[in-house]
């Protein structure tokens, strides 16, 4: 008797995208196992941040299915953008705490876990500080904290460190890559960088030009060998993929 395979959490079934008269994507289908880190790159304008938000329920198609098991179950996501919409009146600790007051917890204690969190962040002695008192790299650990504080089942990210210099880039997708393996849970990102792509990611989705089409899927073997991203910039066949993902995108 074989084993029953569980369903994947998420699983688009050939998704088509308008607004208006313009087609954004068009039979898209895929799936992301549990645990999975998958990413999606692709030319501008070929649909990668609708899809995101068909996931999360922001969006719904024009026509196929959207499959989220852990939004109907009703567990948490969490959905991470380029830029950090921090709150200016708020310190950093009331800024993480932020996520978890509005899921009801009550203030003093959601700021006394938001408290505890900035450490692993590397935001330890920056409790008080506002987001102008802050670099653009310390503002985006503050969203990224922000984000996993209330411990999401799904991470959805979208270019989260477009805006970011090479070194702060690199040690953010350190971090993002050790807490997505510490929580067990499963993540579907959006970027322009293949590099990016390749260094934490389980599988690369690769779109086509608009409208938006699945042109490759790529499962990636770095991920798995524990490796920060900047180490996997550095093992034999890394630039292989990229080069091959990047001359998908230009075809």
């Amino acid at each position: 008797m074989s084993a029953t395979v569980a369903p994947a959490p998420v699983a688009l079934d050939a998704v088509t995208v308008r607004f208006g008269d313009y087609t954004a994507v068009e039979d898209v289908s895929f799936e992301v196992p549990h645990g999975t880190f998958l990413s999606i790159v692709g030319p501008s304008g070929c649909g990668k941040s609708t899809l995101l938000n068909l996931v999360s329920g922001l969006g719904r198609p024009a026509s196929g299915t959207v499959h989220n098991a852990i939004l109907a179950d009703g567990k948490r996501i969490g959905y991470m953008f380029q830029r950090d919409l921090l709150l200016d009146w708020r310190t950093v600790t009331q800024n993480v705490a932020l996520g978890l007051e509005a899921q009801g917890t009550p203030r003093r204690a959601a700021r006394a876990k938001a408290a505890e969190l900035l450490p692993t962040y590397g935001l330890a002695g920056f409790e008080s500080y506002y987001p102008c008192q802050l670099s653009g790299g310390m503002r985006q650990r503050a969203a990224f904290a922000r984000t996993m504080s209330t411990e999401p089942a799904l991470l959805l990210l979208d270019e989260p460190f477009s805006a970011l210099d090479y070194q702060t880039k690199l040690k953010l997708e350190a971090e993002l890559l050790l807490v997505f393996r510490r929580s067990g849970g499963t993540a579907l990102m959006v970027t322009h960088d293949i590099d990016e792509a390749v260094a934490v990611s389980d599988v690369v989705l690769v779109m086509s030009g608009r409208p938006g089409r699945i042109a490759a899927v790529h499962e990636v073997p770095f991920a798995a060998t524990g490796l920060a991203p900047f180490e996997v910039r550095e093992v034999e066949g890394f630039g292989h993929y990229v080069r091959t993902i990047w001359q998908e995108i230009e075809s």
